[in-house]
């Protein structure tokens, strides 16, 4: 399923570009993956004609090789030039066209014939992975923010991301002891990370920007911060992809809000709260094996022993929320779904009731551990 989905976005995207382009660009020498650039997606889907980037720099790392003319490229109000999948340029030419020339001897810019100065600083990577810890805005995201994100809380970006780069390592590796196929899927889908902090927005992942996870530091940034954030935020990513033909999962329309159907308070839709399902259960996946590995630090266990319980408990108030009318909510695939995850939960229970005994009394959706430690003393 999810390779059809992705498989879907790949066309999607290479007609909407191809669309835009107004034949510039051949796109057919352009393989499957240069259309699943995150960046793109928002080019695509916010106000591109408002966004200081042209289509080539959506897709210059799979462009690079084959500029031979110059190609048209803008700075944004900073002397910027984002090249999506290759870096930044940094000028002093601000909200400028400007030509970009590609060869062997790498990239030159000039304006009406004259060169331009500029320093590269290539994208930075999470060794081993092709994932990209985004360390700064551009263009493509401000506008993103502009349209989604409310103006009145802003995101600030962690300006040295860098920093948490330790734990967001260790995070991955106990994703792939624990969960190899997971970590697999995360690996193929997930494509860049924006560590940021607000007070009061959730992480949070869109399709708007397919590829592209948002994680809000605003506590302690631990290993099991980040393993949380990844599979959570990760997991929308791979749900979105499995699920792209999202009707074939329900009886009514994806978007009915789940208040609509029980008459309780969750303006989430029954799509959102499915996708909730999947998340929760693969976070217990990872955690409930992690929290039982030995080598790892006792204060690492700790947290990963609280964060599990508590997704525990969520999982199963979602899963009852949705009993009371499933019949009514999912088809017959989707019923098949849900009864996986019912399963699955009640498995972990039985295995470990005492989880049930936690208190979580007015612990907010971004997890505290201090919180919960001042409450549960007993661990």
């Amino acid at each position: 399923m999810r390779a059809s989905g992705r498989q879907n976005l790949i066309l999607t995207m290479r007609d909407m570009t191809s669309k835009t382009s107004l034949g510039k660009l051949d796109l057919h020498i352009f393989p499957d993956d240069a259309f699943l650039e995150p960046r793109l997606f928002s080019w695509h889907f916010c106000s591109s004609s408002q966004i200081k980037v042209n289509i080539a720099q959506m897709l210059f790392s799979n462009l690079n090789e084959r500029v031979l003319k110059p190609m048209q490229v803008k700075t944004d109000s900073t002397g910027a030039i984002i090249l999506a999948g290759h870096g930044t340029l940094f000028t002093d030419s601000l909200n400028k066209e400007l030509q970009l020339t590609y060869n062997s001897k790498g990239i030159t810019l000039s304006d009406c014939g004259r060169n331009i100065s500029f320093q590269e600083i290539p994208r930075f990577l999470i060794p081993s992975t092709r994932i990209e810890l985004v360390e700064r805005t551009d263009p493509v995201i401000e506008e993103f923010f502009r349209k989604y994100i409310d103006k009145n809380s802003p995101l600030t970006l962690i300006k040295s991301p860098s920093q948490h780069l330790t734990q967001i390592k260790e995070a991955l590796s106990l994703i792939k002891v624990c969960t190899p196929k997971l970590h697999n899927a995360l690996m193929t889908s997930l494509r860049s990370i924006v560590l940021f902090q607000n007070p009061v927005l959730n992480s949070f992942a869109a399709l708007q920007l397919h590829g592209m996870i948002f994680l809000n530091v605003c506590r302690p940034a631990t290993t099991a911060f980040f393993l949380d954030g990844l599979v959570h935020q990760g997991g929308h990513v791979i749900f979105s992809e499995a699920t792209l033909n999202r009707q074939d999962y329900f009886k009514v329309p994806p978007d009915t809000k789940m208040e609509t159907i029980s008459g309780r308070k969750d303006s989430r839709s029954v799509y959102e709260a499915t996708h909730g399902l999947y998340t929760e259960y693969s976070l217990i996946k990872v955690m409930d094996r992690a929290r039982r590995m030995l080598d790892l630090a006792p204060s690492k266990i700790i947290e990963l022993h609280a964060r599990t319980a508590f997704i525990l408990q969520r999982l199963k108030c979602d899963l009852h929320r949705f009993s009371l009318y499933k019949s009514a909510i999912f088809s017959s695939k989707g019923i098949e779904l849900f009864e996986y995850f019912e399963q699955f939960c009640n498995h972990i229970e039985k295995k470990w009731p005492s989880a049930i005994t936690f208190d979580f009394e007015d612990q907010p959706d971004e997890f505290d551990f201090d919180k919960f430690l001042r409450k549960n003393s007993q661990i």
